[in-house]
């Protein structure tokens, strides 16, 4: 990534500005605080303050912009954890979890809780237009987990709705596409939001995917873990109903050639449950920058809705899929 890339790409990662002590008695010892820019409040904030976009096609060239400088923020703390990493000691990590195989550079390369919570809401002077960053709370579990020799993946802190698959499966490897499928399911939920409002993001959505998890349990996550023939593997799926879901945002009214290319990328790439054919992160930059650039040279690729026929078309060859 370039410096000009860099630099915008930190805009949409939460930054530390200063850290201070505040000494009380011998007793009580020290109380540390973390310095951060005042946020407006988190993704769900932002979209609950903010219905008067839904449905307002020219929101979508803000929200290509905004989802490919993120997905550059992405890249950031991926490549920054590398980094750290350089210069650690890992071998601990590698001793006392036989049962599982471990790529230690990808499992610490990585965000690990990606979700709306996670991305605040800022509204800074320059450039005087909202802006959603990354909150990186994460990092500080880097040499905490670092230190733990016995710390199985399995039980790594995440946000159930928003894990990966392979976060359930028995044999698989936690890395960095992990936090590209967290980052698809929030992408599919905000084109959500914007063309059907936050009801149905808090409320119809989940709903519509709950079922049975590997465990038993109503789960809303995107995908299921079942064997694709009787007495055959455990293999990872996306929900049918999360791909029912983007069929009928295919076929919304104000679906635009923008919508259609961006819930692609989501459903095939982003979400595929196989994280070995998972999208990698520069890929996915790729495919963001082209989406955006699109928007900036031609307005009707996001102000122009396909119809109503176009739609339903899609949205039938979405089924199909």
């Amino acid at each position: 990534m370039d410096n000009a890339s860099g630099k915008t790409a930190n805009n949409h990662l939460v930054q530390l500005l200063a850290t201070f002590e505040v000494q009380k008695s011998a007793a009580q010892g020290s109380t540390y605080y973390l310095l951060f820019d005042w946020a407006e409040g988190n993704l769900k904030d932002y979209w609950r303050a903010n219905s008067h976009l839904v449905g307002e096609l020219s929101h979508s060239k803000w929200m290509a912009q905004q989802f490919h400088e993120i997905c550059q923020a992405v890249q950031c703390v991926h490549n920054e954890r590398e980094e750290t990493l350089k210069s650690t000691d890992t071998s601990a990590l590698l001793r006392g979890l036989p049962e599982r195989p471990l790529d230690v550079h990808n499992l610490y390369g990585r965000h690990g809780d990606i979700k709306p919570d996670n991305f605040l809401w800022f509204q800074p002077a320059h450039p005087s237009s909202d802006l959603l960053a990354l909150a990186d709370f994460g990092l500080g579990r880097l040499h905490t987990k670092l230190s733990r020799s016995n710390q199985d993946p399995k039980k790594l802190a995440f946000t159930a709705t928003y894990v990966a698959p392979e976060f359930e499966l028995p044999d698989a490897k936690i890395s960095r596409t992990s936090d590209i499928f967290s980052l698809g399911c929030v992408l599919l939920e905000y084109v959500t939001w914007y063309l059907n409002g936050l009801d149905s993001v808090e409320n119809e959505f989940p709903l519509f995917r709950t079922a049975k998890d590997s465990y038993g349990f109503d789960a809303d996550k995107f995908f299921v873990i079942r064997p694709e023939r009787p007495g055959g593997p455990q293999l990872p799926f996306l929900k049918p109903k999360v791909k029912e879901w983007i069929a009928e945002l295919l076929a919304h009214e104000k679906c635009t050639q923008y919508l259609v290319q961006l819930l692609e990328i989501i459903r095939d790439m982003m979400l595929e449950a196989d994280r070995r054919n998972r999208i990698h992160i520069t890929d996915l930059i790729t495919r963001m920058a082209d989406l955006r650039e699109k928007c900036e040279v031609d307005p009707t690729f996001y102000l122009k809705p396909i119809g109503s026929r176009g739609g339903v078309a899609i949205a039938k060859a979405m089924r199909r899929y």
